[in-house]
């Protein structure tokens, strides 16, 4: 857990409370305990000590005016309201007081969602400002597909679909997708595609303030290539290097030039650039 609160921090730059335990009840109360960079872990066996001082205000179905009439009854923490016989909660709440126990005896029939395929990694920003230096425009995209392409290492996929996403002030987003001769995951290998669409879109002497960029048409990395699908991916050994120095010592310990001019516009995190308006999607 603490790795994935990592990974949010890293790609989004952005703070994420969360809790784990043996249903969604419980986890939902504990990710809402430390808010809002916290961790806490609630080990079977211990709900009732973890529930008991907590307000009845964290238990789903109680809204204002049910916690109005429980408060008026002089019931305030969850413990308290353990105590009223679940017919009494039914005879107040009608179905919502049986939910309300049922949640307090720590039973949970909600089910949770499956996690769905990864189909598309997405990053995009807005700007400061209405802007036209296009080497920071440039520098921006290439930022955001270089976060997009690490992402897609991190887990192991390769893209052979490539999409800007531009929108110039004050009109709506244009979006523009390719599909590429091969599969791969890297920016050196990416980056040309990135840059043709790049020039398609962007026709107009007008101020950008939005760009993003899509890579979808996913597969494997263990995925044997077809023969002669292909030059091989360039570097490597390499990027696997670079990714392994910025897990342990941060992103800016290594820097490219096409990235230099952010370092005057942007906030630097551990985990990269404080974006203005950090999107990603997948």
């Amino acid at each position: 857990m603490r790795k994935l609160k990592d990974q949010i921090s890293g790609e989004l730059s952005l703070s994420t409370s969360a809790g784990v335990a043996q249903n969604r009840f419980l986890a939902k109360t504990a990710s809402e305990y430390k808010k809002p960079d916290g961790l806490t872990v609630v080990p079977a066996g211990k709900e009732w000590d973890f529930l008991e001082k907590l307000s009845i205000s964290n238990v789903p179905g109680i809204g204002r005016k049910s916690r109005r009439i429980l408060n008026d009854m002089g019931i305030k923490t969850i413990g308290q309201l353990k105590q009223i016989p679940q017919s009494y909660l039914e005879k107040l709440f009608g179905q919502r007081g049986f939910k309300m126990a049922e949640f307090l005896l720590n039973r949970d029939p909600r089910l949770l969602e499956p996690i769905r395929p990864i189909k598309r990694i997405s990053r995009e920003t807005g700007f400061f400002g209405d802007e036209t230096d296009m080497e920071f425009i440039s520098a921006t995209l290439y930022y955001l597909l270089e976060r997009a392409c690490i992402k897609l290492r991190a887990i192991g996929k390769k893209c052979n679909k490539v999409g800007i996403k531009l929108r110039y002030t004050g009109e709506s987003p244009i979006i523009i997708n390719r599909t590429i001769p091969f599969f791969h995951n890297t920016e050196e290998n990416l980056l040309p595609y990135a840059q043709k669409l790049m020039k398609r879109i962007h026709t107009r002497r007008l101020a950008i303030n939005l760009i993003g960029i899509t890579l979808s048409g996913l597969k494997d990395t263990s995925t044997q290539e077809e023969l002669f699908a292909g030059p091989l991916q360039k570097n490597d050994s390499l990027i696997k290097a670079i990714d392994k120095l910025r897990s342990s010592f941060g992103y800016h310990s290594l820097y490219f030039g096409k990235t230099l001019t952010l370092k005057d516009n942007y906030k630097k995190l551990r985990t990269g650039y404080e974006l203005r308006t950090p999107s990603l999607s997948q």
